[in-house]
C-alpha cells in the first residue's frame, strides 16, 4: 500500500474538517489519528513505512485495499523547520501523491491559534508545549518562555513574538510564521506541481459542497454526494474576545508582503 493523499497544511485552516469529510467517502481510508507527523519528525520517520501504514485501518471490513486511496493530514508538513527535506521525503515515498493545502486569512488564523494555545495553557501544565515538541523532535527544545500576561493579551503575544523573530530567537507556541503561506507553497509547487491543490478555508466554509466536488475531481473519486456536508461544521471556535484593533493593524502590516506573494502563486487574496 501507499498513502496517495496528504492534507499537508495549514494549522487552524480547516484540515480536521476536510480530513473528516473525505474519510466518509467509501473509497477513502483516513488515518487514525488524523495527524501522523511522519515525514517531518525524525523519531517517526526512522520507524519506517511499515509503522506509518499501521495507522490506516478505519475500514477493517475490507478484504483487500485495491481501488482505495489512503489519506493523512499533518499541517506541520508545510511549516516545520525543514520543509524542503519533508517535501523530498514525501516525493521519495510516492512520486504520484496528491497534496492539498488549506489557507486562511493569516490574521484570523493567528488569533485562532492563540486561543487554542491559551486554552491549553490555562489547563495548568505550563510545560505542555515543550513536552509536545520534544516528544516529536526527539531532542531538547530551547525557546523563550511565554508568560501569563501573553496568554491573556493577544496584542502582547504577537508583539513579543515579532521581537523574538527579529532577533532570530525561537519562542514558545509560535503562531506568526505559520501565516506566511507562500513560503511552503513555493517549495511544494516545485516538488509536486499539478499534484498540488491550494484552497481557502473561507471557500470551504461558505461553499462546502462545491469545494469538496473540486477536491473529489482532483482526487478522481468519481460521483459522490458531497452536498451532505453543506451545513456541517466539524469544529467552530467560540472566543471570549475579538481581535484587538491594534493587533489587527500590526498583523496587516506584518503579513502585507506575504499576502501579495500568496496572491501571485494562488490568486487567493487576503
Amino acid at each position: 500500500m501507499k498513502v496517495g493523499v496528504l492534507i499537508a497544511g495549514y494549522q487552524k485552516c480547516g484540515t480536521t474538517a476536510l480530513h473528516t469529510f473525505l474519510s466518509v467517502h467509501p473509497k477513502i481510508i483516513g488515518s487514525s489519528p488524523k495527524e501522523l507527523d511522519y515525514f517531518n519528525y525524525k523519531e517517526n520517520f526512522n520507524k519506517g513505512d511499515k509503522y506509518y501504514h499501521t495507522h490506516f485501518k478505519n475500514k477493517p471490513f475490507l478484504s483487500n485495499y485495491r481501488g482505495f486511496q489512503f489519506l493523512e493530514a499533518s499541517p506541520s508538513y508545510v511549516t516545520d523547520a525543514d520543509v524542503v527535506l519533508t517535501a523530498k521525503r514525501i516525493q521519495d515515498y510516492n512520486k504520484n501523491i496528491k497534496i492539498i493545502l488549506l489557507v486562511r486569512n493569516p490574521i484570523e488564523r493567528a488569533f485562532s491559534a492563540w486561543n487554542m494555545y491559551r486554552k491549553l495553557y490555562l489547563k495548568g501544565d505550563k510545560d505542555w508545549w515543550f513536552k509536545w515538541v520534544e516528544e516529536r523532535r526527539g531532542e531538547k527544545v530551547n525557546a523563550v518562555r511565554r508568560n501569563k500576561l501573553e496568554y491573556n493579551d493577544f496584542t502582547l503575544f504577537i508583539k513579543n513574538e515579532i521581537e523574538c523573530l527579529s532577533s532570530n530567537k525561537p519562542i514558545e507556541c509560535p503562531i506568526l510564521n505559520h501565516g506566511h503561506y507562500y513560503k511552503g507553497i513555493e517549495i511544494f509547487q516545485k516538488f509536486f506541481n499539478e499534484q498540488l491543490l491550494v484552497l481557502s478555508n473561507e471557500s470551504l466554509n461558505t461553499n462546502t459542497s462545491s469545494e469538496l466536488f473540486k477536491i473529489g475531481r482532483f482526487l478522481k473519486l468519481g460521483t459522490f454526494d458531497w452536498g451532505q456536508f453543506e451545513d456541517k461544521k466539524v469544529f467552530k471556535g467560540v472566543y471570549e474576545s475579538k481581535i484587538p484593533i491594534e493587533a489587527n493593524e500590526i498583523l496587516k502590516l506584518y503579513y502585507k508582503n506575504s499576502n501579495e506573494e500568496l496572491k501571485k502563486l494562488t490568486n487567493i487574496d487576503y
